[in-house]
């Protein structure tokens, strides 16, 4: 089996695909065979099949792109799902809704225990990581920032030592969860994907609410389209934000050419604004934007110290080792199908 992923960065929710399973599968591993094994990320989409081969669904989520028809699926092979919106969506049995294939972790000798907690920490979305300037926001607020684009490991160890994590990246939540560690969700980005955090917490049996957080400085502004001048640095009530179960709708595939490039040219289009802010991103604390990036920062690191206070999500033990004894289970499944040559002709 060849692991598919997105590539595009080194985000630790996606790099985690080529550390984890290495050491889980390594025997069922060939980058040359014609079976892709999907699993960490948000991947379950209408694209997956412009990607070759056969599909092992071990563990992935949906929440970006259309779903494609029950027609397009049916060579798919679904062990497991992020969770219950996920199955509904692609009219899985509930019992495929186990958990974000993340907690896999839980099978990696010195990775599997709970180490002792101490302090705050901050894991921001990727992209906020790469936008915001949120590490002189906690450096300011006495919080340590978790870049999600850091050494994979040194992420790992820094939510799971960490007594509290809030959290704008799905995966710090998912394995702040695992690993015992109470955590806060927090929404900086427009482009937040409320679907598949309500479809991780389902998994676990929690309700999903979320706090507000305004851009940290005057480029984070422009660049999330937000006025800079009409920002709320009063702290929100944490909030159970809705989610549009049209927002993830099945397509029709009988022009799949004009579906491709319609995609094609809506990413073209995101990519050169993009483009076109990132040049100007070394300027954002140029003399005309210091004064207000400078009060900014004190205001927020106190709105941020202030979301510490705020009720955290941890789900019961009980439903952990449940959770940890089906992924045990699966994964033997899987062992077993690939050595009895399930996926070949």
């Amino acid at each position: 089996m060849n692991p598919f992923y997105w590539r595009g960065t080194t985000n630790f929710g996606d790099y985690m695909n080529h550390w984890l399973w290495p050491k889980l599968i390594p025997d069922l591993l060939d980058p040359q065979d014609d079976i892709r094994l999907v699993g960490i990320g948000s991947l379950l989409k209408s694209e997956l099949n412009y990607v070759k081969g056969k599909k092992v669904i071990f563990g992935t989520g949906s929440g970006y792109g259309d779903i494609p028809p029950q027609s397009a699926i049916d060579d798919w092979y679904f062990y497991f799902v992020r969770g219950p919106l996920t199955a509904s969506k692609f009219a899985l049995s509930p019992e495929k809704a186990i958990v974000d294939g993340a907690w896999l972790i839980s099978k990696v000798p010195g990775f599997s225990s709970i180490p002792q907690k101490k302090g705050v920490s901050f894991v921001p979305h990727w992209r906020t990581a790469v936008i915001g300037n949120w590490e002189s926001v906690c450096l300011q607020a006495g919080i340590t920032y978790i870049d999600p684009l850091g050494d994979f490991e040194q992420v790992i160890q820094g939510i799971a030592e960490s007594e509290l994590v809030i959290a704008e990246s799905l995966h710090a939540a998912i394995l702040a969860d695992y690993y015992r560690t109470p955590w806060i969700p927090v929404q900086i980005s427009p482009s937040f994907l409320n679907f598949k955090w309500h479809d991780w917490c389902q998994s676990v049996g929690l309700e999903f609410k979320s706090v507000i957080l305004p851009p940290s400085d005057f480029f984070e502004c422009i660049y999330n389209r937000k006025n800079p001048f009409t920002l709320n640095l009063q702290l929100p009530c944490m909030q159970s934000p809705p989610f549009s179960s049209l927002a993830i709708k099945k397509v029709q595939t009988s022009f799949p050419i004009v579906y491709k490039q319609k995609v094609r040219v809506k990413s073209v289009l995101k990519s050169m604004r993009e483009k076109a802010l990132l040049k100007i991103k070394e300027k954002r604390n140029m003399a005309i934007f210091r004064p207000w990036n400078e009060k900014h920062c004190r205001e927020l690191s106190k709105l941020l110290n202030m979301v510490k206070v705020v009720e955290p999500l941890m789900s019961h033990d009980s439903i952990r080792e449940q959770k940890i004894e089906k992924l045990d289970a699966v994964l033997e499944t899987l062992i077993r199908d690939y050595k009895d040559g399930m996926f070949v002709n």
